[in-house]
């Protein structure tokens, strides 16, 4: 039985709504992070739209304090400032897909799909200098947000890293040997995990070149692999579940069949006490990771763009998908099948991507006509 969480109700139902066609008169900065016992206090900050045409939102990056966005269109690249709801420059996009900000937030980092990584000044989006990331590139990276490590893996099964602040490559891994279909960094950043798709996840520590483990998923092709926040379990999302491993002991510790498997999400959350893993055609699961058991299957979170993401201090997850709407989830009072659920009026059903910043305080909304939302605790 699913029943709505009192609290998190009144959060929804207080909660001004914004029209599609406006946006708030005036931007209301954050005032508080978001947590379990204000979360009734959270409302619509804003709403961050592109000039001219709007194009769809490729990507987006939050700075690491949680003051910018940089969102990628088809088109251009715009950078807006969180605290104000002010777009601060507009620049072309060239042909990157993927971008990420530096850890002190001066430099951008774009990725073309030739391997091509693109280093602009944060402040003003100007190139500041180029170099080709990987010749092999397969569209899969990672980034290490406290040292600037970039980790490209290409469809040779070979994995680089680079120091982005020096511009220079530091190892290169000859780590499957087929494509790579996912890669991930250890929370401490000394090792890689890689998914491929002749079913293997192998873990590398990368500054050694040294093999730490290496597990077959005996079936289902891989689409996810995520470590959990010690960094001692690896998991694998594939086509037919999910598979959670040791790296200690090597020993395997789960597997969660899934009809529709766990291709789309799989994330560990920032305490380590859960993991969620789905799909478009399964949905959305979290499990227990103290005995591996399921805590939830989410109701009505199935469908296209299906994505989730836990809150910083992994009390409480969020979920959206095209047709659905944005739910919070409130993890710390679950019950057997019983799990305290709210709907935030955010006024779409197209958003095709979210967030949660670091700092806890904003949830970022991307709308599949090019508006971001930004919901939080407003500011006295």
């Amino acid at each position: 039985m699913i029943f709505l969480l009192l609290l998190f109700l009144a959060a929804c139902t207080s909660a001004p709504a914004v029209p599609p066609t406006s946006t708030p008169t005036v931007w209301q900065p954050s005032g508080a992070p978001i947590m379990l016992d204000n979360v009734t206090q959270v409302t619509a900050l804003g709403r961050l739209d592109q000039p001219e045409t709007p194009n769809t939102v490729m990507t987006h990056a939050a700075s690491p304090d949680g003051t910018r966005l940089a969102i990628l269109t088809f088109p251009s690249l715009f950078m807006y400032d969180l605290l104000t709801g002010q777009l601060l420059y507009t620049t072309g996009r060239g042909e990157a897909t993927q971008i990420y900000f530096s850890p002190d937030k001066t430099e951008l980092y774009t990725i073309a799909p030739n391997g091509e990584v693109t280093i602009l000044d944060a402040q003003t989006g100007e190139p500041l200098n180029s170099f080709l990331g990987h010749p092999a590139y397969g569209g899969i990276a990672t980034f290490d947000p406290l040292e600037g490590r970039l980790v490209l893996a290409g469809g040779d099964g070979t994995i680089q890293v680079w120091d982005t602040f020096e511009r220079v490559s530091l190892a290169t891994l000859t780590a499957q040997g087929s494509s790579i279909s996912d890669v991930a960094l250890s929370p401490d950043g000394t090792r890689v995990a890689s998914g491929s798709l002749d079913r293997i996840v192998r873990v590398w520590e990368w500054e050694s070149g040294t093999q730490l483990a290496e597990w077959n998923t005996g079936e289902g092709d891989i689409s996810r692999v995520a470590f959990s926040s010690d960094g001692d379990r690896v998991a694998a999302g594939t086509s037919q579940g999910v598979r959670i491993w040791s790296l200690a002991s090597g020993d395997s510790l789960a597997t969660f069949q899934l009809q529709g498997g766990a291709q789309r999400i799989l994330r560990f959350s920032p305490d380590g006490r859960y993991l969620v893993g789905g799909s478009q055609a399964a949905g959305v699961y979290v499990w227990a990771m103290s005995d591996y058991s399921l805590l939830s299957q989410l109701p009505d979170v199935d469908g296209d763009n299906i994505t989730a993401r836990f809150s910083p201090d992994s009390r409480m997850l969020i979920t959206a998908s095209v047709g659905r709407p944005v739910s919070l989830w409130n993890l710390a009072e679950v019950t057997g099948e019983t799990i305290g659920r709210g709907d935030l009026p955010v006024p779409s059903r197209e958003i095709i991507d979210l967030d949660w910043t670091d700092d806890g305080r904003l949830l970022l909304f991307m709308d599949a006509r090019g508006s971001v939302y930004v919901w939080g605790i407003p500011g006295v």
